[in-house]
């Protein structure tokens, strides 16, 4: 269910859980898999090393859409995950799978992912057959593998027997939704959303709010034509209060669809979200899929704090992290705990805060990107 590729085509391809995924037909998978030296295991609900390993090594929607899911995980002879493959997610958004969100008797198959060096054709065909069979154990009669790309069409249509029975382009997830973009600083994320307009990104950029009359962001939407706002707190004349009841008028008059917080260095109130619920952050940490969660787990194990708030790299530096990342995610009241859209591990090399950060800005653009082809898709 990768929506990385706004310009292709993609299907969804629907399997009938026959008699050709019966037990009989799973232990000849999982042989199948052995002969070629991998080992198997399922997982009932994947833990956060497997999705953070997921984000690492695939697309960063792919764990969570994975992380209400069951697996079966393949390992190559050395333990170490060569692929997997997610069944009966629930919960998911998409536009496409509308159809089939309220019947019980189809499953979800996928996201599916294979490393790059084991994709031989031998090993995806004998895993989607063993999930196949999984899910029929589970219960279900049909499953549905939804927006296959054009790539993978004759495959999965092969080894699952299944039929295509949609097609869909996902230029669809581009309706120019009414964005208002909120900054303090130099604006590179924002750059980044202005530089993917012509590639369809599928936002009209209404207005940029900042909140420092300094902010290099200024001169990036004056060269893109956008239209800015200055909304400057004077904390001596101004209480909070009455400072955060007029940034929400201030936005709410630019009309907007859609939010994005860009290195917005301002707590805003519960009230904004009552208001203006539609709100994207970008945040330069790796943060949970468990909005609860404190810490999370890295692809090698390594249990690291969650850095929330607004010094999140130094924080790391300081704790001696080994990784941090990049998390786009729904913002709400409670600080950068809003539900991941799509986030990305980095190994933390630089021990300085600038430096790191710059490190991670190509990292940190991809990931708001891809959160807001998700959030588009989700509508």
């Amino acid at each position: 269910m990768n929506v990385k590729e706004l310009s292709r085509e993609f299907v969804n391809i629907f399997v009938d859980l026959d008699e050709r995924f019966a037990p009989a037909e799973t232990q000849r998978a999982l042989g199948r898999i052995a002969a070629g030296g991998y080992a198997t295991a399922d997982v009932t609900r994947l833990d956060e090393r497997y999705l953070s390993w997921i984000d690492l090594v695939f697309d960063g929607t792919w764990s969570g859409e994975a992380a209400t899911a069951s697996a079966v995980i393949v390992s190559s002879g050395n333990g170490v995950p060569a692929g997997f493959a997610a069944y009966g997610a629930s919960g998911l958004r998409y536009y496409w799978l509308r159809a089939w969100e309220n019947r019980e008797d189809v499953g979800i198959l996928g996201p599916v992912g294979i490393v790059s060096e084991h994709r031989e054709p031998e090993l995806q065909r004998a895993l989607l057959a063993l999930a196949l069979g999984r899910m029929r154990e589970a219960g279900y009669r049909h499953a549905l593998i939804p927006a296959v790309t054009e790539p993978l069409y004759d495959l999965f249509v092969s080894a699952t027997g299944g039929k295509v029975i949609e097609k869909f382009s996902m230029d669809r997830v581009a309706p120019n939704l009414r964005t208002t973009v909120l900054a303090s600083g130099g604006g590179t994320n924002f750059q980044a959303v202005i530089d993917e307009l012509p590639r369809g990104l599928g936002l009209e950029l209404r207005a940029l709010v900042v909140n420092r009359s300094g902010a290099f962001a200024i001169e990036r939407a004056k060269q893109a034509g956008i239209p800015v706002h200055l909304h400057a707190w004077d904390r001596k004349q101004t209480p909070r209060e009455r400072y955060d009841e007029a940034l929400i008028e201030l936005v709410a008059r630019t009309e907007p669809d859609l939010i994005l917080m860009l290195g917005w260095m301002h707590v805003v109130s519960p009230d904004f979200f009552a208001r203006l619920p539609q709100t994207i952050n970008i945040h330069p940490a790796f943060l949970p899929h468990d909005q609860r969660a404190d810490t999370v787990t890295m692809p090698d194990a390594t249990v690291i704090p969650a850095f929330r708030g607004a010094h999140a790299i130094r924080d790391a530096l300081r704790a001696g992290a080994t990784w941090y990342g990049a998390t786009a995610h729904r913002v709400t009241a409670d600080i950068d705990r809003g539900g991941v859209l799509k986030r990305a591990p980095l190994t933390l090399v630089e021990k300085d805060e600038e430096r790191a950060l710059t490190a991670l800005r190509p990292t940190e653009h991809a990931v708001l990107i891809g959160a807001i082809r998700r959030h588009l898709a989700e509508r």
